[in-house]
């Protein structure tokens, strides 16, 4: 802050150096003439990385990505108008999902607000109930205490980090002139009040979160599942090794971390459809579940009828209860309460009967996956499982992730990820670029051909951070296959939304390398030589509308019918 400076460059400097203080370091923008005081004090600040793209939607799911790969807040500056709308439907996933997003979003000063000024709307509430704290600032003005404005910050960031959190909004009023040519202003008498703040490195006012330490007892249950849902890498980890003291039955959903781990029941989903299955596990007296937002239908229909003990683990307090059975709900750290869970001798024989009948269904998908020919999509899943060493996973929502979730049987190597607090198909390339920026690896996106052409756009993030980008590109919603829509002309012209549309065009409008694989070997040479590479790729799978779902509606039909020795 040496140069001089107008008031409102002052003003931001200082919102920029407490967000830095309170651990930001993340900043994604979108271009703007409102926000540009915003945008231009957050590059002048050295401690900061600022990402720009031109779609504030797909800012919105970027901010995202990179958030949740950190496991840190993020700030996502717009421009006023239409341009913060744009950003709802990230900030609900983040919501859902826990992840951290601060809004800050440029505005109008007072003036100009509800008289028709260009590029002007009610900001205040635009999100609804969204977010979980709301600030509007009003326009820099040196009557207003700096320690006011540095102090609003703090507690912003302070809700945001909370378990909790999900997204901030701050709505920033500004005044032209807004690129620095105002009038230079003198900051020494409006900062003497906080010299000693000017002199450190601290924030203005701390909020530490406390630690929470909750001890559990089994009470005697020998017979315990223990669900996994989306899990960070840690809290997998933690799991891990609960289950590993245990013993108990593990059902991992794909996102957990957990999924092909010896003790889990592979292919749960489809091991839930069969009644002798349901019968045992109806044995158990306790349910402890991790994580939330579980994938499996079946799953979900078998904790409708579950008559017994169910705890829910999770760090947040807000109540996550979907089918009616948790009779626990402990807020509490997953590692916290997993280190200190007293656990008691397992029932080994029942654990290891209902862990085999899982491995010879997993046996048995296996074999017809492999024996069925062609470039499926059920063997396109089971072979990018085969081959990631260490890269990310995203996976986009309907059919890709229900396919990785419920055929794939092998361990993974990675950490997967997707956009599962609200389960929407918009933003997916937006969200899977963003966490090719925060984790530093190389990213693979499995996507419908619907969720594609949703985030189009997003295809420069793509090629800008090297994503491969895998479509399953079966003209349509296929997922709508096997939804009880009567009508065939219905499904097909409301519901799955037949098309006859293909990517290689956009791939070559974005810079990306196109690959579209007609026999098995070359998949699985391009899928290596992409993985390889760091430039942005996209290989596009084009099965039949009804191939996959039928094949999974064969797999589930198998599996309830099964019997077991």
């Amino acid at each position: 802050m040496q140069e001089e400076k107008d008031f409102t460059s002052v003003w931001c400097d200082l919102l920029f150096e407490e967000l830095y203080r309170n651990g930001i370091r993340q900043v994604c923008l979108a271009p703007g003439s409102r926000s540009a005081p915003l945008t231009l004090a957050a590059d002048r600040h050295n401690g900061l990385t600022c990402h720009c793209h031109y779609d504030e939607r797909g800012l919105g799911f970027l901010a995202l990505g990179i958030a949740r790969a950190l496991g840190e807040p993020v700030v996502v500056i717009t421009t006023s108008g239409t341009a913060v709308a744009n950003l709802s439907p990230a900030l609900h996933e983040a919501r859902e999902a826990g992840v951290p997003l601060l809004t800050l979003t440029a505005d109008r000063p007072p003036e100009l607000l509800g008289c028709g000024a260009n590029q002007t709307l009610n900001q205040q509430g635009i999100f609804g109930s969204c977010p979980v704290h709301s600030v509007y600032l009003p326009n820099p003005e040196p009557s207003l205490p700096a320690r006011w404005l540095l102090s609003t910050i703090d507690e912003a960031v302070a809700v945001l980090k909370r378990p909790n959190g999900g997204c901030v909004h701050i709505n920033q009023q500004l005044r032209e002139p807004l690129y620095g040519n105002g009038v230079k202003f003198d900051p020494f008498s409006w900062l003497l009040p906080v010299k000693y703040w000017c002199e450190g490195d601290s924030p203005v006012c701390e909020w530490p979160l406390q630690p929470d330490l909750v001890t559990e007892d089994l009470g005697g249950h020998n017979k315990v599942v223990i669900i996994a849902g989306v899990l960070s890498p840690a809290e997998s980890q933690s799991v891990k090794c609960l289950i590993e003291r245990t013993g108990a039955v593990l059902i991992a959903d794909i996102q957990s971390g957990l999924h092909g781990h010896s003790r889990a029941l592979t292919c749960s989903d489809l091991l839930l459809a069969n009644e002798t299955i349901q019968k045992e596990l109806q044995q158990a007296a306790l349910v402890i579940q991790f994580g939330r937002r579980f994938v499996s239908k079946h799953l979900g229909l078998w904790l409708t009828e579950w008559q017994g003990e169910h705890w829910y683990i999770d760090p947040r307090q807000d109540r996550h209860d979907p089918f009616g059975s948790v009779t626990r709900r402990v807020s509490s750290s997953i590692e916290s309460f997993c280190q200190n869970l007293n656990v008691d001798t397992q029932d080994k024989e029942w654990a290891d009967s209902l862990v085999h009948c899982g491995q010879k269904l997993g046996g048995y998908v296996d074999t017809a996956i492999s024996t069925e020919g062609g470039v499926t999509e059920p063997w396109v899943v089971r072979e990018i499982k085969t081959a990631l060493d260490q890269q990310q996973l995203f996976l986009g929502s309907s059919m890709p992730i229900r396919l990785f979730d419920s055929l794939t049987t092998q361990p993974l190597n990675t950490h997967v990820v997707a956009n599962r607090g609200v389960s929407g198909i918009d933003g997916l390339v937006a969200s899977a670029a963003g966490h090719a920026i925060g984790a530093g690896q190389k990213t693979v996106l499995v996507i419908g051909d619907l969720s594609l052409l949703h985030d189009l756009n997003s295809l420069h993030l793509a090629a800008k951070h090297g994503l491969l980008v895998v479509v399953l590109n079966n003209s349509g919603g296929s997922i709508f296959n096997i939804f009880p829509v009567s009508s065939a002309n219905a499904r097909s012209q409301y519901f799955q939304v037949e098309h006859d549309l293909q990517f290689t065009g956009a791939a070559n409008m974005f810079g990306l390398n196109h690959y579209r694989p007609e026999t098995r070997a070359r998949f699985k040479a391009q899928l290596y030589e992409t993985l390889k590479s760091s430039q942005g790729a996209l290989i596009e799978v084009c099965t039949p509308p009804s191939e996959a779902t039928d094949m999974f509606a064969g797999f589930q039909t198998h599996a309830r019918d099964m019997l077991w020795d």
